[in-house]
């Protein structure tokens, strides 16, 4: 629904510079060719990625395709379509016969983020290919985050077996 509201295409040459997604709780910042490089002088280097103020949920995250034995990581996106509530990244060029779209939006009032990719069979050949997502953690508190007592220690990640999580 929300990408029936008219976009904007970024320029290609603005491809290596920031954007953000933002809802009134979660904000991402990364760069328009849908990488998370290091960002920021507030805390240096660690003001992109995913964000619920005071505290950085996550660096960021990579998406790496698999077809045919190789893996084609999406890391140069072809184009940023900028709309009035969310940002989505097109990548034409990185998967042979496949085209991607990674559309974002973070809603209002929610303490989360909506990723959705979408692939195209742009040859029409048959295709089986794998889909790798890999979340960078970096649980860390900052500015104000001290008034409340936050402390970043290591993170810690837990698999649960039996829900699968």
């Amino acid at each position: 629904m929300i990408q029936e509201f008219e976009g904007k295409s970024g320029k290609q040459e603005y491809l290596a510079s920031p954007y953000v997604t933002a809802g009134d709780r979660v904000y991402m910042v990364g760069h328009q060719d849908g990488t998370f490089p290091d960002l920021g002088f507030h805390v240096e280097g660690e003001m992109g990625g995913i964000w619920n103020h005071p505290i950085k949920l996550m660096d960021g995250f990579t998406v790496a395709i698999g077809l045919e034995g190789n893996s084609y990581c999406l890391d140069k996106a072809d184009e940023f379509v900028n709309y009035p509530v969310a940002n989505k990244h097109i990548f034409r060029e990185q998967v042979p016969g496949l085209e991607v779209e990674r559309f974002q939006f973070i809603p209002d009032r929610t303490e989360g983020l909506i990723l959705e990719f979408s692939l195209k069979n742009v040859d029409n050949s048959a295709k089986t290919f794998g889909f790798e997502f890999a979340g960078h953690t970096d649980l860390m508190p900052v500015w104000l985050g001290e008034r409340a007592g936050m402390v970043d220690h290591e993170d810690i990640l837990d698999f649960d077996e039996e829900r699968q999580a």
